[in-house]
């Protein structure tokens, strides 16, 4: 965490580094994952939602390391976004089960729901020429959904990593359609 902390996390972006240099953080592994997962079990009972939306995104980076590399660099970039959108979901969790933390209305955010449904319509399109790509983006809309019925006492976190997960959205749509146009044509399961 602490390589994720100084290079890619909180007040940081990928943007700039390479893909290796942000692949080495505890996100993005086995281990890191699993932690993730460890942190989402944990905390299910207290924080629901935030809960569900880290193991949504925990799925969603599985999915994107295991799509095939040939993305015109959205899946990599893709994959950055959606570990900086963990450490925010695990920040805000933490601050939320802090004692005094206090539950607020969740206001609506402009035009997520709309980006969900064209994530999953894609997703759906896209299932059996790219699995994990489109499986990546159901997870990635779970999250999306999960962090707006989220309470928003998160000390900015849960919109951070609502704003993550757009732009992660978006990544990913991009490296489907870099994938379809470049790489693609005629292939089936490339992911």
């Amino acid at each position: 965490m602490q390589y994720y902390s100084e290079h890619v996390g909180p007040g940081n972006s990928n943007e700039g580094l390479p893909p290796s240099s942000y692949e080495g953080a505890s996100y993005g592994n086995a281990n890191g994952d699993e932690e993730a997962a460890r942190i989402a079990q944990q905390n299910q009972t207290r924080e629901p939602h935030m809960s569900q939306a880290l193991q949504h995104l925990v799925n969603a980076d599985r999915q994107l390391q295991q799509a095939s590399p040939d993305k015109g660099g959205h899946r990599q970039r893709a994959m950055g976004i959606v570990q900086q959108a963990m450490s925010h979901v695990e920040q805000g969790i933490q601050i939320a089960i802090q004692p005094g933390s206090v539950h607020g209305n969740v206001p609506a955010t402009p035009g997520a729901e709309q980006s969900q449904e064209n994530a999953l319509r894609i997703a759906s399109e896209n299932r059996q020429r790219e699995p994990r790509m489109s499986g990546a983006l159901e997870e990635l809309a779970q999250a999306s959904r999960e962090l707006q019925a989220a309470a928003p006492n998160k000390g900015g976190h849960r919109e951070q990593a609502l704003q993550l997960v757009e732009q992660a959205i978006s990544e990913t749509e991009q490296g489907m359609e870099y994938y379809s146009e470049h790489v693609g044509k005629g292939n089936s399961g490339g992911g």
